[in-house]
């Protein structure tokens, strides 16, 4: 918020605004949408933006649609906000009447689009993308392999991405660990993101899942290299 609006090139900007959270609150839903159109509207008019395009990755945006007479509004789902557990139901009723309202929806999954596309019929399925160049120095030799990972023996089944019970079947998980004692099972990423207590349960305990926590951008390559088999949610 203190950097102000960032100029990209000559027709995009960035602006990271203010709002408070504890969405559930209705007094906190309307300080936030009166303060949020207050400051988009100084910027909206200080750059003189004619009809921009409104693009949001939360349905909260439902809120200004028509406000700066947008050509086209985007609604771009990347996830599905009711399966976690912090989101309060409220943002579902939101999404809705996005959804309901918006020109054009891009779903990032099949299984998105398939239930977006029951409340607008102009959704679109665009799958995720990745930074080819980062990730394709595995192949590349670019990479190495750190050393905590290499302590880890082999084989090594890796997943990086959020270790979270929303996003991740704990259960097959501990199959595969008890069932195959001779595979190492190494989980990369923030343990409970997205949860209100990191209950790992027994993952923890398993002499054969190592838990590594977060590891920066930067590095994943090198522990994709190290991994003999890897699936990636990042």
């Amino acid at each position: 918020m203190f950097k102000g609006v960032e100029k990209i090139n000559d027709n995009l900007f960035v602006y990271s605004p203010l709002v408070l959270p504890f969405h559930k609150y209705w007094t906190v839903r309307v300080f936030n949408k009166l303060f949020l159109e207050l400051q988009l509207s100084l910027i909206v008019s200080r750059l003189k933006f004619e009809r921009p395009i409104l693009w949001s990755y939360i349905p909260n945006a439902v809120e200004f649609l028509g406000k700066w007479k947008e050509r086209i509004s985007v609604y771009h789902c990347v996830d599905e906000l009711s399966a976690n557990p912090l989101i309060p139901k409220i943002i579902g009723d939101l999404e809705n009447r996005f959804l309901a309202k918006v020109n054009i929806v891009f779903t990032s999954s099949k299984t998105l689009y398939e239930s977006k596309k029951k409340l607008n019929s102009n959704t679109f399925y665009m799958p995720n993308v990745a930074d080819f160049d980062h990730f394709n120095k595995t192949v590349l030799n670019e990479a190495v392999v750190p050393d905590d990972l290499l302590e880890v023996p082999a084989p090594r089944i890796g997943f990086v991405g959020a270790i979270s019970r929303y996003k991740l079947d704990f259960e097959l998980i501990l199959r595969i660990s008890r069932n195959h004692p001779e595979w190492s099972i190494v989980l990369i990423g923030a343990k409970g993101e997205g949860e209100k207590e990191a209950d790992l349960g027994e993952l923890g305990q398993q002499k054969n899942i190592f838990l590594t926590g977060g590891r920066k951008y930067d590095l994943l390559p090198g522990y994709l290299k190290g991994l003999t088999y890897a699936f990636c949610l990042i």
